[in-house]
């Protein structure tokens, strides 16, 4: 009898471990893992992301899919599509699709990682900021737009790179409703590790288009662990076509 017993007891823990077995490699595939992320590169061939950083040239404009709708296209702007909203990093011109949400020092974020060559870091949107315009932007060649399809809008975006600094930038928007896709028109650099307090359109907001953007920065003779107290405004002009500093 007592054989039987620890023989039911031992069916029950193997079981038991089985599924906890399971249920880690699912949380695992979950948070850490990109097997259902593919990248479009610009020859047409489709890759794996995590295989995508050796395989893409740099400042190629790769498309990223994915087996189901994009998270952030659909929480932001309600978009069952597979498309991935893309920022462009400044410098080189790398695509880099956003993939998931964060929340750092109480901000919530779209965020990716990214490698340009022996560069790595993270691009974090700060989507809770993105502030519409009133203006229809030019058709562009990446996305085959026409006017009166899309949005135009500005967002600020943290670019970070191995330590070195977190670099602030608004960047100008074009949401195409009829495609699901989102095209990145250009980029302003505001300052490195910042704190930004608001984007203001212009009022009336008409042409020639401009915005403000409040912000707090650190003296001259202030270091950077410093926390910024210093108010500055940065005057933006926007057009159809992109966005420019004054």
């Amino acid at each position: 009898m007592n054989s039987m017993v620890k023989y039911g007891v031992g069916i029950v823990l193997l079981a038991v471990l089985l599924l906890l077995g399971v249920l880690a490699a699912g949380i695992y595939r979950f948070n850490f893992t990109h097997d259902d992320l593919y990248l479009e590169l610009e020859d047409g061939r489709v890759v794996p992301l995590d295989d995508a950083g050796s395989e893409a040239n740099p400042g190629s404009q790769a498309q990223l899919i994915r087996q189901g709708p994009d998270p952030v296209m659909l929480k932001l702007f309600s978009l069952q599509t597979p498309k991935a909203f893309s920022i462009r990093l400044p410098d080189s011109g790398l695509s880099v699709p956003l993939s998931q949400f964060e929340q750092r020092g109480g901000a919530d974020y779209a965020t990716a990682d990214y490698r340009d060559a022996e560069t790595r870091g993270s691009v974090l949107l700060d989507y809770l900021k993105i502030t519409p315009l009133n203006l229809a932007p030019a058709p562009t060649q990446a996305e085959g737009q026409a006017e009166g399809q899309g949005m135009a809008f500005v967002a600020p975006f943290i670019v970070t790179s191995q330590g070195t600094g977190s670099f602030w930038y608004l960047g100008m928007f074009n949401l195409n409703t009829r495609e699901a896709t989102v095209a990145h028109l250009g980029s302003v650099f505001i300052g490195d590790r910042i704190l930004l307090d608001s984007i203001e359109p212009a009022e009336p907001f008409t042409a020639p288009y401009r915005l403000s953007v409040h912000y707090r920065d650190r003296g001259p003779q202030e270091a950077m662990v410093e926390t910024p107290s210093v108010a500055k405004t940065l005057t933006l002009a926007v057009s159809e076509r992109g966005i420019t500093a004054e």
